[in-house]
């Protein structure tokens, strides 16, 4: 409910853990006065470890920065290394897809960036074998 009540600049969706029923997605938003809001979807829909943060006014200007320099087409990984970034250019909002390291792709540095910046979720560094 909270989204709903700012403006988003920044939303991140990420599919990191495809050996299960539902996919766990890790959820990242970004409103436009530099809060962040993060959680995990075990694939039920529940909200659960949510976190929240305020950005600093420099580590918002290298946000826009980094969204900048992502690539302007989509990759189209595995669903294991797939995240979704959708951000608004102006009125508009721009979406791509992209992935995270894995033996057959490299994660952009500008994905880097933006996740080192909002705070990447502890998640991610889980291994799940398939």
């Amino acid at each position: 409910m909270w989204n709903l009540q700012h403006t988003n600049f920044l939303v991140m969706s990420e599919f990191y853990r495809m050996d299960c029923v539902g996919c766990d997605v890790l959820q990242y938003f970004v409103t436009e006065d530099g809060h962040e809001w993060d959680y995990h979807d075990d694939g039920s829909g529940a909200i659960t470890n949510a976190r929240q943060r305020q950005i600093s006014k420099a580590d918002f200007h290298n946000l826009d920065r980094a969204i900048d320099e992502l690539p302007a087409t989509n990759q189209l990984p595995w669903l294991s290394t797939l995240v979704i970034v959708s951000h608004r250019e102006g009125t508009n909002w721009v979406v791509h897809s992209y992935a995270r390291t894995s033996t057959e792709t490299k994660e952009f540095p500008a994905l880097r960036k933006i996740l080192d910046i909002i705070g990447e979720r502890p998640e991610t560094k889980e291994v799940h074998p398939f």
